[in-house]
């Protein structure tokens, strides 16, 4: 299962010069930190709407590195899963160029999705079980073969809004021990609103997507009928977000319509600059929320174009379309 999986990240790779042998931070950068931030984000605006003033550092910490394991082990499951076509396509080349083995990845993703699950048992029942279906919708998503759900535009689709949107944001609720049937409500408008970024990001990746049979809504219908779909997601989040006076989601939401809008004119120039100018504001509210959260964000993507620059020659993220 993938987040708006990248605004630049998931954008073909050029050719790279590989410097030096195999290190330790290429384990670390296997599972893309640059993408940890959009599901960050999700659960910590799940933890501020049951905000709890009783949450210890201990299980702040707790909470950030079980969600970096979880979401790093999708991560490198999927590229596991789609090492073929990054070959072809010169993307994410850890495994793809043999930096990694394949069966030293395998054994890795394994230990971050057992980490997860040690850690979830730590902050709760509720919170493992979450956990679990979580990490269970992850694999099936990436499994290997036509019958993946990445394979199916609809299916795709609907495990991105559930998965990382509103199962991501009850999480956050569950940290608090607030899991109740009104924060699953609260969670329908993150749902959509990350379905909006899924769809969004789905355009300017559809040449790839189609060239390596992966099926997505943009490869099957057209990335007009895929912003049409974007837009009705994203009108959407903003109508519930004011039923539901989330003060978290609202201007964000607001803000980002248009663009949406401007998508389905030319799905080419403004998909991308609706799910990066998403991300980015959704971020932005977490960082009010918890003042804490903007430094971690910088400092995830200042060290990773530094790693990128150093390891291979290349400035990476842009987070500009196109490039």
């Amino acid at each position: 299962m993938t987040t708006p999986d990248s605004i630049s990240a998931k954008t073909r790779m050029p050719v790279v010069s590989i410097c030096g042998r195999h290190t330790p931070l290429d384990y670390l950068f296997f599972t893309r930190p640059v993408l940890m931030p959009p599901v960050w984000t999700i659960a910590l605006l799940g933890t501020a709407v049951s905000a709890h003033p009783g949450t210890t550092a201990t299980r702040w910490l707790l909470f950030m590195l079980q969600l970096y394991c979880m979401a790093g082990g999708t991560y490198t499951l999927n590229q596991i899963a789609d090492v073929e076509s990054d070959r072809r396509n010169r993307k994410l080349f850890f495994l793809a160029e043999g930096l990694i083995a394949m069966r030293s990845a395998v054994v890795f993703t394994v230990a971050l999705h057992s980490a997860a699950i040690v850690l979830g048992a730590c902050l709760g029942l509720e919170y493992l079980l979450l956990t679990i279906i979580l990490l269970a919708l992850g694999v099936a998503y990436s499994a290997i073969g036509p019958d993946s759900l990445k394979n199916r535009p609809i299916l795709g689709l609907l495990a991105n809004a559930i998965g990382h949107g509103m199962l991501m944001f009850m999480l956050g609720s569950a940290l608090n021990k607030s899991l109740t049937r009104d924060s699953a409500l609260a969670a329908i408008p993150y749902a959509l609103a990350v379905a909006a970024v899924y769809l969004a990001t789905t355009v300017p990746d559809r040449d790839g997507d189609a060239a390596s049979g992966k099926r997505t809504l943009a490869v099957w219908l057209g990335d007009r009928i895929a912003m049409i779909g974007a837009s009705l997601c994203a009108s959407a989040t903003v109508v519930l977000t004011l039923l539901r006076t989330d003060d978290h989601l609202l201007i964000p939401s607001i803000v980002v319509l248009p663009l949406f809008a401007a998508a389905i004119w030319r799905p080419a120039t403004f998909s991308a600059r609706a799910a990066v100018a998403s991300v980015v504001l959704l971020s932005i509210a977490a960082s009010l929320a918890y003042p804490w959260y903007a430094p971690v964000v910088v400092a995830v993507i200042i060290g990773t174009r530094a790693f990128f620059m150093w390891r291979f020659r290349m400035t990476y993220p842009t987070f500009l379309p196109g490039r």
